[in-house]
C-alpha cells in the first residue's frame, strides 16, 4: 500500500486516492533524488533547481512539498538519527559486554537501511544543521552514554568514552563507504571497528 502523504503543505485533506498516489510518489521520488545527490555532492553544491529537473516538476509543486531543500536533508536524517537513538538506548540498558558489538551492529543496519543518507552527515553545512539539530543531538548523547557504560567497565581500547565517540564520528560512516561493495563488508567492518574501539582481552 502507498505511504498517505499528507502534503501538500498549505492545502487541506486529499480524498481523491489518485491525487495521494501521485503525491506520495513525488514525495518519495524527491527523497531519493536528495538523498543521491546530497551523498554524491553535498549538500550545499546541490539546489533546488537540480531536485525539480531530476524529478521532473514545477517550483510550485515542490513548495507544495518543502520549504527549501534543508527540508528534505531533515525527512533524510532524522530517521536515521531517530533508528540509532533507540537502538543505543536499547543497548545501555543492557550489559556493558555487549554494547560495542551492538553499536558495530547498528550501523551496519542503518547502512542496510538509509546507506544515502548516512552519507549526506558528513556534507551538511551550518544552514541545515538547524533542520537536524535535535535528531543530531539526542542521537550524540544516546551514543556518548553507551560509550560511557563501556569506559565504565574498562572495555575500551582508549579507556576514554569521549575520544571513542571521536573514532565512531570519524570512522564508522568512512569504512562503510569504502567497505560497502565486499560481499564480507559486515564481517570486515566489525573487525575494523572493534579493532579501534574495544580493548583486547587475553
Amino acid at each position: 500500500m502507498e505511504k498517505a502523504v499528507t502534503h501538500p503543505r498549505r492545502r487541506g485533506a486529499v480524498r481523491s486516492p489518485k491525487v495521494v498516489q501521485r503525491r506520495s510518489r513525488i514525495y518519495e521520488e524527491l527523497l531519493a533524488v536528495g538523498a543521491e545527490r546530497f551523498a554524491n555532492k553535498g549538500v550545499g553544491e546541490v539546489s533546488v533547481g537540480e531536485l525539480l529537473e531530476a524529478v521532473g516538476i514545477s517550483r510550485r509543486t515542490f513548495y507544495g512539498f518543502f520549504e527549501n531543500k534543508y527540508q528534505i536533508v531533515a525527512a533524510l536524517l532524522n530517521p536515521v538519527f531517530d533508528a540509532g537513538t533507540l537502538r543505543l538506548d536499547a543497548l545501555t540498558r543492557g550489559p556493558a559486554k555487549v554494547v560495542l558489538q551492538g553499536v558495530v551492529e547498528m550501523y551496519l543496519d542503518l547502512w542496510r537501511e538509509h546507506g544515502p543518507a548516512l552519507q549526506i552527515i558528513a556534507t551538511v553545512t551550518p544552514e541545515a544543521f538547524p533542520y537536524i539539530e535535535d535528531g543530531h543531538r539526542h542521537f550524540g548523547r544516546a551514543l556518548r552514554a553507551a560509550l560511557a557504560k563501556c569506559e565504565s567497565a574498562d572495555l575500551l581500547l582508549n579507556g576514554s568514552a569521549d575520544e571513542s565517540f571521536r573514532v565512531i564520528s570519524r570512522t564508522a560512516v568512512p569504512l562503510l563507504k569504502i567497505y560497502c561493495d565486499r560481499p564480507d563488508l559486515a564481517e570486515i567492518y566489525t573487525r575494523s571497528m572493534l579493532g579501534l574501539l574495544a580493548k583486547r582481552r587475553d
